[in-house]
């Protein structure tokens, strides 16, 4: 009795910490007996579906998306990773398969040579880029648009073959912009004319921002967010009189207020002058490197 006590008291605090993780694997188990989504099931069910959207992820934003498909008959299946949300999804009479976007094979079977359209919504940027890369490699002519969370990834994905990439966080600030524009009564041509504009270029206008003491200057994969920082070229220093061109700076001159005067995106044959302020975008070591560059040459 006093060693059942004992193991009993030694092994509940493990099983607690690692209660969820070992839930998903039995679920995940589960599930797989369960569902028939071997590839070569898969493929069976779906060798007729043409024309049809692959929609990797069904969290929140893939869920919306099917609201707005199901009303206009546009066909869709989605894969997801976790097997509890598969098994209610497909209780509920969805097209819903257990798996990884990230294998080719599977893709395959979804009829990826087939299909109209590929949305990925991955939480992970870093697992979006990996699919997205899978994908253009064996379906290069398959529209892709990836939903991101933020723009930190956004030139990668998109040198990576992305049709669009929608950073959430971007565009919810457009729609906040939108609100602002409105209720200031600025016409609704003109708003949608700017808001069209942003998405045209690519977000560019919201990359980087001014960090604070707080901010984060590194992403979760260790690497160096891009940030905004403004120079002042005080008299004496380096910059002035150059060209933006000439100087070799490895960042982007996101600007120069010089004066009262705001020069938004400036030619690279611009000179400089003394008491111009200089906006960098770019990388933290890239920004710091052009500061240096700026004020010591």
């Amino acid at each position: 009795m006093v060693a059942i006590i004992i193991l009993s008291m030694v092994t509940t605090p493990i099983l607690i910490r690692f209660s969820e993780p070992l839930s998903r694997a039995l679920l995940r188990r589960s599930a797989q007996t369960r569902a028939p989504d071997s590839i070569h099931q898969i493929s069976s069910e779906l060798e007729e579906l043409t024309d049809h959207v692959i929609l990797c992820g069904y969290g929140r934003v893939g869920q919306v998306i099917t609201r707005f498909l199901q009303p206009l008959q546009i066909p869709y299946i989605i894969i997801d990773n976790d097997p509890l949300r598969v098994q209610e999804a497909a209780i509920a009479g969805e097209r819903i398969y257990y798996g990884d976007a990230r294998r080719t094979d599977l893709l395959k079977s979804l009829g990826s040579s087939r299909a109209r359209l590929m949305i990925l919504t991955f939480p992970d940027d870093g697992d979006a880029l990996s699919a997205l890369q899978g994908l253009k490699h064996h379906f290069p002519e398959l529209p892709v648009l990836v939903r991101t969370q933020d723009d930190g990834r956004l030139q990668q994905l998109q040198e990576a073959g992305a049709t669009e990439v929608i950073p959430e966080a971007l565009e919810g600030s457009l729609m906040l912009v939108s609100h602002v524009l409105t209720l200031l009564d600025i016409p609704r041509d003109a708003i949608e004319a700017s808001i069209n504009q942003v998405r045209e270029e690519r977000y560019r206008l919201l990359h980087g921002y001014f960090h604070g003491g707080q901010s984060r200057k590194l992403d979760k994969s260790g690497a160096p967010t891009e940030v905004m920082h403004p120079v002042v070229l005080a008299p004496g220093s380096h910059g002035p009189g150059h060209r933006i061109g000439d100087l070799g700076l490895e960042v982007e001159v996101e600007s120069i207020r010089r004066g009262n005067e705001l020069l938004s995106s400036p030619d690279p044959q611009m000179q400089l002058e003394d008491n111009d302020i200089v906006i960098l975008r770019g990388s933290v070591t890239g920004v710091e490197k052009a500061e240096s560059l700026l004020l010591a040459g």
